[in-house]
């Protein structure tokens, strides 16, 4: 037999971006797209928190 409780560590979150969607720094929620309705002002969908325009750069460092 196998013990698998502790030695599955991809659901962790580690200090390493998981493979898949960006996610918004306020609340997690994976981020579909990002809407600019002025040069400062960018909302992410679907969640709708108000975002920098970087977020979505892949060689950001957070």
């Amino acid at each position: 037999m196998t013990d698998r409780t502790s030695s599955d560590t991809t659901s962790g979150t580690g200090d390493d971006d998981p493979p898949g969607p960006t996610r918004c720094p306020r609340c997690n929620t994976p981020i579909a797209m990002v809407s600019s309705t002025g040069p400062l002002t960018h909302i992410a969908s679907p969640c709708g928190c108000q975002v920098s325009a970087s977020v979505l750069d892949k060689g950001d460092s957070r």
